[in-house]
């Protein structure tokens, strides 16, 4: 009975491994705490393969009435997006007359680069390490024979770049 009782054990203890198993599949990467051995990233053959590109990490930043967060602190390289509110209108944002998407432009006296992607919003790349404050006024949008409140506020974002590994800060 004992023996039989050991068998069923060992029997569910391999179903359980193997579900485990199997349940990994798919999962490209380790999590960023787990650190790889360059023998478990190295394919059998001995041929020296890279790890897998992790993707940006990019920030975002709402542009309602103000700024939220109000303040960023990035490494050269990093990129952040301000998305604008739909109640709100800007102007400003160091932004050229006609942003085409996929297009860059430098901004903020080369301090950062933006990008005005087709999906909406504004993407800024950090440049160059020092201190920079991005602006921009913003009126109430208003649909045509509506009654709009009458007000402008401005807006303003300190964003601190570091020199640094991009990846590494967050």
């Amino acid at each position: 009975m004992s023996v039989r009782f050991s068998v069923l054990v060992a029997t569910a203890a391999a179903a359980v491994a193997a579900t485990a198993a199997l349940s990994a599949c798919g999962s490209a990467t380790p999590p960023a705490s787990t650190p790889s051995s360059p023998a478990a990233s190295s394919p059998a053959h001995g041929h020296a393969s890279s790890p897998p590109a992790l993707a940006p990490i990019i920030r975002a930043v709402t542009l309602n009435t103000t700024f939220s967060p109000d303040t960023l602190s990035l490494a050269v390289g990093m990129k952040f997006q301000v998305i604008v509110s739909s109640s709100v209108v800007p102007s400003g944002l160091s932004l050229p007359a006609h942003c085409a998407p996929g297009v860059s432009y430098a901004a903020n006296d080369g301090m950062l680069s933006v990008t005005c992607p087709a999906g909406g919003g504004y993407l800024y790349t950090t440049e160059h390490p020092g201190t920079t404050v991005l602006s921009a006024t913003v009126r109430p949008r208003c649909s045509p024979g509506q009654i709009c409140p009458q007000w402008i506020k401005d807006a303003a974002l300190k964003v601190t770049i570091t020199p640094g590994v991009a990846s590494v800060q967050g």
